[in-house]
């Protein structure tokens, strides 16, 4: 038999009151970790149930405009349409070229740049050749850059540090190299023609290889003609695609 006097009873007390509360923390702790994660699980969710919102908006758009110019090329079969086309990546400017000898009735009248990341606009004029014109135009944008590059060169080391005139300089160089190297792309353009031949080559074209949007435009009241290209968005299978290189 064992006898318990009160000292040893009030640390036994002590022990187990300390232990059950050391058990309640512990619990206490755990449920907070668990807590904390699930709340991370659930905002995963969330992030993720909203990119697929988004991607389910983006492609009603795509069908919605993509059945508006079918509905105008039998409405309007020899009309003068005017549309965009956004492409599925960055994809080199020379594409341009390709695309109006495949389809020789319609003529590419806005062109969407893209420079290193830089998004350069360009308006070829139909009734001229393409190809020089795109040529004037990077050619006009690579004075702006050589420019910009001697600036960096002139800026002044008592106004700024020496890392910073490397880095503009740098920053400079990149687009003038780009340039040079031939890496100027595009990820959108538009183009005028009938509607009868813009319904065709996007019956060719919408959901190939290149083409993710095709966008039926008009003139607004000031008699612009707006352009929007889409950035690649929701493109080939989740790919990274790389803006900058």
């Amino acid at each position: 038999m064992i006898f318990l006097t009160r000292t040893t009873m009030n640390a036994i007390f002590t022990l187990l009151l300390s232990g059950l509360l050391c058990l309640g923390v512990a619990t206490g702790l755990a449920g907070c970790k668990d807590s904390s994660e699930a709340t991370q699980q659930d905002s995963k969710v969330v992030e993720y149930d909203q990119v697929k919102i988004r991607q389910a908006s983006f492609e009603r758009m795509r069908k919605t405009s993509r059945e508006f110019l079918t509905k105008e090329s039998t409405k309007n079969p020899d009309g003068t349409g005017f549309a965009t086309l956004s492409l599925k990546d960055y994809i080199n400017v020379s594409y341009l070229e390709e695309f109006e000898k495949k389809y020789p009735n319609l003529k590419i009248i806005r062109v969407m740049l893209i420079i290193k990341g830089a998004n350069l606009p360009a308006e070829p004029d139909p009734g001229l050749p393409l190809k020089s014109q795109l040529d004037a135009a990077i050619s006009f944008r690579m004075s702006e850059f050589v420019r910009e590059l001697q600036k960096s060169k002139d800026l002044d080391p008592k106004l700024f540090s020496a890392d910073e005139i490397k880095r503009a300089i740098a920053s400079a160089q990149e687009y003038v190299d780009a340039i040079n190297a031939g890496n100027v792309r595009t990820y959108g353009f538009a183009v005028q023609g009938k509607f009868k031949d813009i319904e065709e080559m996007a019956r060719k074209e919408y959901n190939g290889k290149e083409i993710r949007v095709i966008n039926v435009i008009d003139r607004i009241s000031t008699g612009e003609l707006p352009f929007y290209p889409w950035d690649p968005i929701y493109s080939n299978d989740g790919k990274p695609l790389d803006r900058n290189k």
